[in-house]
This record gives C-alpha cells, sequence and structure tokens, in this order.
C-alpha cells in the first residue's frame, strides 16, 4: 500500500503504459469492428468536440481557480473522446468487443488524469492527491559536528540523489494547538555522507490545496544538488494548512490555532535539535508555493530575525487573496482592519527605509499568469523599497503550474543559495 500511495505519478512510466494500452485498445476494436468503424470514429470526434467545449467554459469561468493550461484542455477533450470511442463500442458491439471497449473507455480516462496532472505539475503521488502523508518515517543522519561548507569536497561514495521522509512517529515535529499534517523533510545528497557539511536550511509550504509532500521539490533539489557537488539546502516541507481544503490565511487564529507559531518557533527549534544545519540564520530561508508563498512572504517580513530570506514561487498578493470574504469572517472575525495589518505589502511600506538590509527576498510567477503575476510585481517592488536584496524570475510561456514551479524553486536555489560547486 505505501508503494502505490508514493509512486511519481509525474515522471514513472505510468502515463506511458495507459496511453500504449489505450492505443493498443482502440486498435483492437478498430480491427474487429469493420462495418461500425464509421459510427464508432464519429462518436469518439463528437465525445471530444463537447468535452474540448465543456473544459474551455470551465477554464474561462474560472470555476476551478484559474485559466486551464491549454495543453491540459487538449489532454482532457482528447482522453474524453476517446473514452466515448470505447464506450460506443461497448454499447454496439458484440461481447468480446464490449469489454475491449469498456477497458479502453477507462484506459482513456486514467491516461487523461495522468497527463492533466503531468502538465499542471503539483501532484506527484496519489498519497498527495488524497491529502495525506503517507512516506515511511524518514531516517535522519546522526547529529554531528559538521564541518564548514567552505572546506566541503565531494567523497567518492557521494549519493547520486537525495533522500525524501516524513517527520513522523518520534520525528513529528510539535505544532501546538494547529493541526499540521506530518511534515516532509529532503536531505541532499552531502547531508547523507559520513561527514556532512553545515547545511543551509529551507523550510517550503505547498499550495492549497495541497500536502506537505517532498515529493514536489524533490527534482529540482536533486537536479541543484547534481550541479553543486552533492550541496543543497536540508528541506523541511510543512503543512500550513491543516487539511486540503482549508485557508487559516498564515495567521495564528481562534478558529485555526497558531500556524505562525508553529512554522516560525517551534519548526525552527526542531531543525536545529535533529539536523546537521548551520546556525547562521542568513542561511535559513522560508518558501512556498501560491499560498504557500503568501504565507513564506508574510513570515519573511515579519521574522527576519529567523529567515535570513524568503521566496516566493507564484505566491498570493496577501494571505487569502482569493477569497477575502471568506478569511475576514473565518480567521479574523470581521476585522477588517486587523486582516488589512497583516498584508505584506503595507508591512514593509511602514518600515524604515533599509531596514531589511542584508535579507534577500525572491519572487518569481509564469509571464502567461495573469491571476498572481501582477501581485508579485507589486510585492517585489514594495520589498526594494524595504531594503530587501530582491531577485525577480518570470518563467516564459508559464502559467500558475507546471514550469512555474520546477524553474520558480530553482530560481529561490539560486538566489538564496550561494554554495560552491
Amino acid at each position: 500500500m505505501h508503494y502505490l500511495l508514493t509512486v511519481d505519478l509525474i515522471h514513472g512510466p505510468y502515463l506511458a503504459l495507459a496511453v500504449s494500452a489505450t492505443l493498443l485498445g482502440a486498435c483492437a476494436i478498430l480491427r474487429g469492428a469493420r462495418g461500425s468503424r464509421e459510427s464508432l470514429l464519429r462518436a469518439g470526434l463528437v465525445g471530444s468536440l463537447v468535452a474540448a467545449v465543456v473544459v474551455l467554459v470551465l477554464s474561462e469561468s474560472q470555476v476551478l481557480g484559474g485559466l486551464i493550461p491549454g495543453r491540459a484542455r487538449g489532454v482532457a477533450a482528447l482522453a474524453l473522446g476517446t473514452a466515448a470511442f470505447g464506450i460506443a463500442a461497448a454499447v454496439r458491439l458484440n461481447r468480446i468487443a464490449r469489454w475491449f471497449g469498456a477497458a479502453t473507455a477507462v484506459l482513456a480516462v486514467l491516461a487523461g488524469f495522468l497527463g492533466v496532472n503531468q502538465v499542471y505539475g503539483v501532484t506527484y503521488t496519489l498519497a498527495a492527491l488524497a491529502g495525506m502523508q503517507a512516506w515511511e518515517r524518514a531516517n535522519l543522519p546522526a547529529l554531528t559536528h559538521p564541518r564548514d561548507l567552505a572546506d566541503w569536497a565531494p567523497p567518492a561514495d557521494l549519493p547520486s540523489h537525495g533522500r525524501v521522509g516524513a517527520l513522523s512517529g518520534d520525528l513529528r515535529i510539535p505544532s501546538g494547538d494547529f493541526g499540521a499534517r506530518d511534515a516532509g523533510i529532503y536531505l541532499p545528497p552531502a547531508a547523507l555522507t559520513a561527514a556532512p557539511p553545515a547545511l543551509p536550511l529551507m523550510v517550503f509550504m505547498a499550495g492549497q490545496p495541497g500536502t506537505p509532500d517532498p515529493a514536489l521539490i524533490a527534482p529540482t533539489l536533486d537536479a541543484f544538488a547534481a550541479s553543486h557537488g552533492g550541496l543543497a539546502p536540508i528541506v523541511i516541507v510543512v503543512d500550513q494548512t491543516s487539511s486540503p481544503m482549508t485557508d487559516p490565511a498564515c495567521v495564528d487564529s481562534t478558529r485555526y490555532g497558531a500556524v505562525e507559531e508553529y512554522v516560525n518557533e517551534l519548526v525552527p527549534r526542531w531543525a536545529q535539535e535533529h539536523l546537521n544545519v548551520d546556525g547562521d540564520r542568513a542561511q535559513w530561508t522560508i518558501a512556498g508555493y501560491s499560498n504557500g508563498g503568501a504565507c513564506a512572504t508574510l513570515y519573511g517580513v515579519r521574522h527576519p530575525e529567523v529567515w535570513g530570506a524568503f521566496g516566493s514561487v507564484s505566491g498570493t498578493e496577501y494571505p487569502g487573496s482569493e477569497h477575502p470574504e471568506q478569511i475576514l469572517e473565518k480567521v479574523y472575525s470581521g476585522d477588517a482592519a486587523a486582516y488589512a495589518a497583516d498584508r505584506p505589502r503595507l508591512i514593509m511600506g511602514k518600515v524604515a527605509s533599509g531596514s531589511f538590509a542584508g535579507h534577500r527576498a525572491v519572487f518569481t510567477w509564469g509571464s502567461a499568469d495573469t491571476e498572481f503575476g501582477p501581485g508579485q510585481r507589486v510585492l517585489a517592488d514594495a520589498a526594494k523599497s524595504a531594503g530587501f536584496e530582491v531577485t525577480t524570475r518570470e518563467v516564459p510561456h508559464a502559467t500558475h503550474f507546471g514550469p512555474a514551479i520546477s524553474e520558480g524553486i530553482r530560481a529561490v536555489l539560486d538566489a538564496t543559495f550561494r554554495v560552491a560547486s
């Protein structure tokens, strides 16, 4: 069960297998349905056209939370059209062909799901899809007296990849009265050696809905480590929402509990006690994607004594900006002034110029992300005025998903972890 819940849905072979099986089923149906080929193909074409129109309407109305990427719309239309072809075969043909038709329809839907999921590039595992933390308990290296990062030389037995796991059981990070799901962790290759260096720390938060699944960031971190002699930050992926469908807006509240205390006090304390991390807070970064990016920005400007840098990957302009009325009622009990006071742009605007000198801020967004991109630009300007060393990265042709995530995370790594290669 553990294996099934944590298989890689994006980089694994499952999409190719589902597409191949679907094509084989369709070919078998066409070969045995000589007198019905035209009607079956017509059913598939009509199904694709109807699906394309429906998906386009869903995209333009943004009922799913934003525009649906063009590739995802195309994959969905093709998959549903193929499913319609299979259903038509199951209804019209003989007994054996009916089984082929039903199987082809199911496989087409599965291939469509995997294809759309690959386009979005957010959900890597079935566990993440279900909002669960299903990785096995992490195997943490023993605490040592790590050597200085400047003295690092890759050993002969340096692992080729980092390691992920869940901070569960006796390794669970205490979360106080906030109902956080178990955090995940990524340990880079250098952290797994016999004499590891003191590594930078990153605390990362996913979007909403989302899970604290380290699989989201592991491929980008492995690529970064591969180009830096096995060096990359140790990354703790924490849960800032407590469930896929709730949004505590990054702040402590009566309704949801003390999420801000959890991320900015309890997590750093646990990291210092359990990990071979650099104790210099200048090497500590708080980062996140989408909803997590909004939290990272808020925490970076409100807790500069904890975080030397923050990174917002396609983050919202302020926590809860997609549904401010709901946040105002559920988190702030109707106190509009308190909600406004927690907006990062306003916080940065009230500090003296240069207050954040020596701190770094990274903002990334997709060039086609018309919903979140403008807010990132506004925040980047505010951060510059407040004294942050600001890095921005606009990912060409990207929307809010796919390359916007992986390239955004890489931009945060490049800007905040200046390690020797």
